[in-house]
């Protein structure tokens, strides 16, 4: 959504692509992730799923709260 891979404004102009949009911050200890509310669902399966794979909680910050650890 922002940054230098950001889309351009003619590239904004396509209603489609909210819904393909991410935001994103990775630090020492964290990864932080945003996207449209519609792509919220699909987005905590793939994030929780990676997070078991990778040994990582993921904190469901914006949905119930919850952390998920990993097994």
């Amino acid at each position: 959504m922002n940054g230098p891979d950001a889309p351009n404004e003619d590239e904004a102009d396509d209603p489609d692509l909210e819904d393909r949009l991410a935001d994103y911050s990775i630090g020492a200890h964290l990864i932080y992730a945003a996207a449209a509310w519609e792509q919220a669902p699909q987005a905590v399966d793939v994030f929780t799923s990676l997070g078991q794979t990778h040994g990582a909680a993921v904190a469901l910050v914006s949905d119930d709260g919850r952390i998920v650890r990993p097994r």
